[in-house]
């Protein structure tokens, strides 16, 4: 997962007898733009397969008191940043630091038209979204610090850039932040495809891969056989004390 643009490609064309290129950006040679064009689109379809590990961002917010915390175009809470390339927010992961409580959702249409009507809103947050913004009821604290993880669809990391990524490449020295066997036996079966080439033993040994990895990218919890795991359970913590009191 630290392969280059220009690296990817080389290995690629060594692996099937080609032309092995020097530079990629800036070529104007047909066959290795087919590369970049190849590798970008698998690149951009693998990313979209499933919650890559390597494609994980934290974000976090100062909130608002308002219905709404702002747009995922424009960032959220008081002092907003743009979330980078955001595709989607992970289950049960959105809480008020400050307050340690978790802000549950995501609230169904249905749901959310009954409780502001009905005018029910405790005893915590709940939150959806909608036209784009992330929308509370009852209304966050002002202040608080809220945080969650979401995948971003950038799954590049560009040279000398500081930023969280990008979804096109810009240099060949561009990093790319998903799996190098998995990208090279990607491109492999699109390229034959695209020359009109027999391509399903090695679509089919792909998907192999990509699902073989999906599998293994979080470690897994133990699970209890009366249930597993329910997510977030109202509770009580107490902090362990180094020494006990006489």
């Amino acid at each position: 997962m630290t392969a280059t643009l220009l690296q990817t490609c080389k290995e690629f064309a060594g692996r099937r007898g080609l032309p092995v290129p020097t530079s990629v950006m800036g070529s104007t040679d047909a066959g290795v733009l087919q590369f970049l064009r190849t590798l970008e689109e698998e690149c951009i379809a693998l990313a979209a397969r499933g919650p890559w590990q390597t494609l994980l961002n934290e974000y976090t917010f100062t909130a608002l008191g308002t219905e709404s915390q702002g747009t995922i175009a424009a960032g959220f809470g008081s002092s907003p940043a743009a979330l980078n390339g955001y595709r989607y927010m992970l289950p049960e992961i959105l809480w008020d630091r400050t307050q340690r409580i978790p802000i549950c959702g995501s609230l169904d249409p249905q749901l959310w038209a009954y409780l502001k009507t009905m005018g029910i809103t405790g005893p915590y947050s709940q939150f959806r979204f909608r036209g784009d913004q992330l929308i509370t009821i009852p209304a966050l604290t002002a202040g608080h610090t809220v945080a969650f993880e979401y995948i971003t669809s950038n799954f590049i990391n560009l040279l000398g850039v500081a930023t969280s990524g990008a979804s096109r490449f810009a240099n060949d020295t561009d990093t790319i932040r998903l799996q190098d066997d998995i990208v090279l036996a990607g491109m492999t079966w699109r390229w034959l495809k695209t020359k009109g080439f027999a391509y399903a033993e090695d679509f089919n040994s792909y998907e192999d891969l990509v699902k073989d990895q999906l599998a293994r990218e979080r470690p897994g919890r133990t699970l209890s056989l009366a249930g597993g795991y329910e997510g977030f359970r109202p509770s009580i913590t107490i902090p362990l004390m180094s020494t006990i009191p006489p």
